[in-house]
């Protein structure tokens, strides 16, 4: 016989409702919304049943389509390489990175980033720390907010100039 395998009950958005033999069915809202008359109402789809002695969950296959179980092999945290890794194969491929080291050799890779950054999200850098401590690429290097203005600040007109011109 199978061993039934009991999960924590969600911290939010679940009800209880009573069965006819006195289980209690554990249910968990999709969504809540006013009706047409404008009373409060909400979708609700059973997880499952309360296990009584624990105080947990017991749970059903509507459980598992929407609380994924974690594997023990899954990472505590994922890195992304997506649109970083793109710029970067387009700028080697058009001599951009080789055009920054030439022009800027000690602030490419930040002038680089911050540039990449901006074609995905804007000018408002309030994000970037937060989204390089997440990004897994060499030429990515994580600055904090006070450090963004650095690169920028350093420019040499020469160096502006020559790198426009090539």
């Amino acid at each position: 016989m199978s061993q039934i395998k009991l999960v924590e009950l969600p911290a939010k958005k679940i009800s209880f409702k009573k069965g006819s033999n006195g289980t209690k069915y554990v249910y968990y809202t999709v969504k809540s919304y006013r009706n047409e008359k404008g009373n409060p109402t909400s979708d609700e789809v059973s997880i499952g049943k309360l296990d009584e002695h624990t105080s947990k969950l017991i749970p059903n296959k509507s459980y598992y389509e929407g609380f994924p179980i974690e594997r023990e092999d899954t990472p505590e945290r994922i890195q992304s390489t997506g649109y970083i890794s793109i710029y970067f194969h387009l700028a080697e491929r058009i001599a951009l990175t080789f055009l920054l080291k030439q022009n800027f050799p000690e602030q490419a890779d930040s002038i680089f980033a911050l540039a990449a950054y901006m074609m995905a999200h804007g000018n408002v850098m309030m994000i970037y720390e937060r989204l390089t401590e997440d990004t897994q690429h060499k030429h990515i290097p994580v600055l904090s907010s006070q450090q963004i203005s650095t690169p920028f600040a350093n420019f040499a007109e020469e160096h502006r100039n020559a790198f426009l011109k090539e």
